[in-house]
């Protein structure tokens, strides 16, 4: 009996989540590295960054999902040594529709391991905020207009703060 029970709960549970809304967003973007106590020398603050975002919604105002990134955030000259601070981000995050009315106004939180590349050393952790819009172009398509804004923790603290655009399909 309690095995059957268990079996029904599951099922029900995975139907759940597989008959749930989900999307795939595909973002890129271009911006502006602020860092707190760096010199950057002669070098560039331009910073960019492509993500995939998927998720699934959890209610009709919440989803939550994994974004995957690369971010490229400064190029710096220093001493006659040249660093690059290139990062994979790999977040878990939400989210919220804060409007019924508006459902296409989002904002989006996620915590998550930024990964170096390049001559960067040195893993940290990250945390992003992402205010915008997901603008109905059909019933499946969007397209996504966010203010991204990555705090990355470590020594140099780094901020890119990217305007981004990109496609988003829903399942």
């Amino acid at each position: 009996m309690k095995k059957g029970f268990l079996i029904i709960t599951i099922l029900i549970f995975f139907n759940s989540f597989l008959s749930a809304e989900y999307f795939i967003r595909f973002n890129g973007g271009a911006g502006y590295t602020a860092s707190e106590s760096m010199d950057v020398g002669n070098g560039k603050l331009i910073s960019y960054k492509i993500s995939t975002q998927v998720a699934f919604s959890i209610s009709p105002k919440i989803s939550i999902g994994s974004d995957i990134g690369y971010t490229h955030l400064l190029y710096a000259k220093l001493l006659n040594e040249t660093r690059t601070y290139d990062y994979i981000n790999i977040c878990f995050f939400s989210e919220y529709k804060p409007f019924k009315s508006f459902k296409w106004i989002i904002l989006q939180s996620g915590i998550g391991p930024y990964f170096p590349t390049g001559n960067n050393k040195g893993e940290r952790l990250g945390i992003f905020i992402s205010p915008g819009v997901d603008l109905p172009i059909t019933q499946r398509i969007n397209i996504p207009i966010l203010i991204r804004a990555d705090l990355i923790i470590g020594n140099p603290f780094i901020i890119p703060i990217n305007f981004m655009t990109g496609l988003t399909f829903k399942y």
